[in-house]
């Protein structure tokens, strides 16, 4: 090396000494994007360090000096440390010669929070955190906030949510999926080194992350294991999170390019205590592009001894670039049975008293999440004083009891509106939560539809109105209930919100008696009568069938006779299409004229002609002669029938137009009749 060289560098590397002290492996960096000569900066290193002009003790004393007046704890300090090169023997011996901890606690404490530790729960917790992101230990933040801390454990329930927070992976509940690919990958050691946990709140994306932790660090194993002791030194300081090998980081509070890079500072730095460095990002999503950037490079080529989790509710938001370099795992909700059986375990060892109705509210209050059922849990031991009980947890949830939901859905099917309404103000009594309600109603229509086409419903309940509601009407419920759930948001009352989906169930209703034996009235200043479409529609066809299959000597005199049979006949669809554009000419000594107007009489193939007499002997056990003639026809069942669809359509209309019902919401909402969307809940070709 020239003396001219070595000398710009030396001289460079005093520059930079000057101003403060630097680590060996900060200098080195430093000079690095200067100069690429990595034996004459080896040499320049070796002679600041034979001159005493660079030593990482000396710089790990000023360094230490320096942060802790700046408020901030051993903890935190010797992860920046490690950052910088500096070996953990020195960080250990030069924190231990500092001293002074708790009183640099208490120092941080009060410059943050004058008015001292505060009686406030909430309060105190939030104090607890400061001091804990400062980087100080339990012990130096129990020293602060002592005589607090007497009184806040006195004062303070453990929720059950942390009190059964699993430690290990037989204890989660409802993710054995999940569970067994992580074991089998810790048992093989086939370990991968960046994670996605995907799903919805309250499932244990995070507490698999933590336990996870444990698998790969538990010291009373020689290698990571898929059962950890929960006992041993780095067990014991993931659970309470003071590891220095397991950073967890809340990517919705420090999403930003700075936090991201002060985690990762700590990634090239080897394990402290354990085999790995683990990172838990929680809510990944939320970070910033520039974070995520950050991070991706890490994720390209980490080191072996690191392993990335990322937590989050909403996979999808996660860059593809970031998604491709994770194994996903997706957790699901936890089924309502799963819960229950979880729930009554916790409150058996809990020696609380407790019915299987509560425990099966809660569970389905939950919506598939362990958090919020614990959640629950809580907040019903607390109203009931101990106890659970069902119409206790119905008022705290706001929900109804069953007898009633049934006994709405029931009036809404007989068309009962003023037992339906009666119904709604008895609701109205227990302050529930109207949403809840209208999502009952549609789970169950979704039961009856489901007994309907499957015969499946072991609930008498069920079963009794899926006998006596017709198929198509009880869609048109559902899809009247999900549409008005789905604008319940933005409705100003919601209370009005659930009348107005009942009201509207109850004017569709094709057996609607909005009181019995009244009328309404219509635009025209007329009062017209409530009819039973579809009732009357069916009865009417039965009657006519009837007659038609009782008529020993069967005759068809006119044109309506054969219409009438026409519709009533079994063929296909292909058969009633050609057959339904002929109309009648005669009927005698079984032989049956039709006329057509078509010009290619002869694309009508025998087998055709076959078909329809099959269906006459079928149904009415009768052989006839088919012949068709070319000529003018008059109405056939086609246009019959196209005619009676329009005119039952005309008629709901109409009715619909003139509901007084329906034309004061109309007023009400500044809303409009859409007529092309009106069809007949069912209309009988006759």
């Amino acid at each position: 090396m020239t003396s001219e060289i070595f000398s710009e560098i030396y001289n460079k590397a005093l520059d930079i000494l000057s101003r403060r002290e630097h680590s060996v492996l900060e200098l080195k960096q430093k000079l690095k994007k200067k100069y690429n000569f990595t034996d004459n900066l080896n040499e320049v290193i070796s002679r600041l360090k034979e001159n005493n002009l660079l030593n990482d003790y000396r710089f790990t004393e000023a360094y230490v000096i320096y942060r802790k007046r700046k408020g901030f704890g051993p903890i935190k300090i010797s992860n920046e440390l490690q950052s910088k090169g500096i070996s953990e023997a020195t960080i250990v011996e030069v924190l231990d010669s500092e001293g002074g901890w708790m009183e640099a606690a208490n120092k941080a404490f009060t410059k943050r929070f004058k008015e001292g530790p505060s009686k406030d729960i909430k309060i105190l917790l939030k104090q607890k955190n400061f001091l804990h992101n400062r980087g100080f230990s339990f012990q130096e933040i129990e020293s602060v906030l002592t005589d607090d801390m007497l009184w806040f454990n006195a004062m303070s329930y453990e929720v059950l949510a942390r009190k059964y927070r699993p430690s290990n992976f037989d204890e989660v509940v409802g993710q054995e999926h999940i569970i067994k690919a992580l074991v089998n990958s810790i048992d093989q050691n086939k370990l991968h080194q960046a994670f996605i946990f995907s799903g919805t709140r309250g499932v244990g994306k995070t507490t698999l992350g933590r336990i996870l932790a444990k698998c790969l660090n538990c010291l009373s194993f020689d290698e990571p294991t898929s059962s950890p002791c929960n006992e041993c030194a780095n067990c014991e300081e993931i659970r309470i999170g003071r590891s220095l090998d397991f950073f967890e980081q809340d990517a919705a509070s420090q999403r930003g390019i700075d936090a991201m890079k002060e985690l990762l500072q700590t990634v090239p730095q080897s394990p402290s205590n354990g085999r790995y460095k683990i990172y838990l990002l929680d809510e990944a999503h939320q970070l910033t592009t520039e974070s995520f950037n950050a991070l991706l490079k890490n994720l390209e080529e980490p080191p072996k001894h690191v392993v990335f989790i990322l937590a989050t509710t909403n996979p999808e938001k996660l860059p593809k670039t970031v998604q491709s370099r994770c194994l996903q795992l997706n957790l699901k909700t936890v089924h309502e049975s799963i819960l229950e059986g979880h729930l009554k375990k916790i409150l058996k060892h809990e020696s609380i008293e407790f019915d299987d109705d509560s425990v099966k509210l809660i569970s389905k209050s939950a919506k598939g999440s362990v958090r919020d059922a614990l959640t629950l849990l809580d907040q019903s031991i607390a109203y009931g004083n101990g106890l659970l009980n069902a119409d206790d947890i119905q008022k705290l949830l706001g929900t109804i009891d069953d007898s009633m939901l049934f006994e709405l859905i029931d009036s809404i099917v007989d068309g009962d509106s003023k037992n339906a309404f009666n119904l709604l103000s008895e609701i109205e009594k227990l302050s529930p939560e109207y949403d809840s309600i209208l999502k009952d109603i549609i789970g169950v229509l979704h039961q009856i539809s489901l007994h309907q086409a499957l015969d499946n419903s072991n609930d008498s309940r069920v079963v009794n109105i899926a006998k006596k509601i017709d198929k198509e009407f009880c869609q048109l419920l559902y899809e009247i209930g999900i549409n008005s759930y789905s604008k319940f948001s933005v409705h100003p009352n919601s209370k009005e919100a659930l009348e107005l989906c009942v009201l509207r169930m109850l004017t569709f209703n094709p057996l609607q008696k909005l009181s019995e034996g009244t009328t309404n009235q219509g635009s025209d200043g007329t009062e017209k009568k409530n009819v039973k479409i579809a009732k009357d529609n069916q009865q009417e066809s039965k009657v006519e069938k009837e007659k038609l299959l009782k008529n020993d000597n069967f005759k068809i005199e006119n044109n309506k006779d054969w219409i009438n049979i026409f519709n009533i006949l079994n063929i296909s669809p292909f058969t009633k299409n050609i057959f339904g554009a002929m109309s009648y000419k005669s009927f005698d000594n079984n032989l049956l004229i039709l006329i057509s107007d078509s010009k290619s009489l002869s694309d009508i193939s025998e087998s055709i002609i076959s078909e329809l007499k099959d269906a006459f002997k079928n149904l009415l056990s009768v052989n006839i002669t088919i012949d068709i003639h070319e000529g003018e026809i008059q109405e056939t069942p086609i246009s019959y029938n196209i005619k009676s669809k329009r005119a039952a359509t005309d008629k709901s209309t109409q009715e619909i137009e003139n509901n007084k019902d329906i034309q004061s919401f109309i007023k009400k909402f500044n809303g409009k009749i859409k007529k092309d969307t009106i069809k007949p809940i069912k209309w009988i070709k006759i």
